[in-house]
């Protein structure tokens, strides 16, 4: 991942996860520490 700001947030429902959907990379996460975000490329093998 690349360098960025910390940005802490409120939690509104701790039982829901976040994605984020690129063209590149997928990403989810379950909270905010380094351990809870995980990077998915696009590509699957054949």
């Amino acid at each position: 991942m690349s360098k960025s700001k910390r940005m802490n947030m409120e939690i509104v429902n701790p039982n829901a996860a976040g994605i984020d959907i690129g063209s590149r990379s997928h990403y989810t996460a379950i909270g905010q520490g380094s351990g809870q975000v995980k990077e998915f490329g696009v590509y699957a093998e054949v």
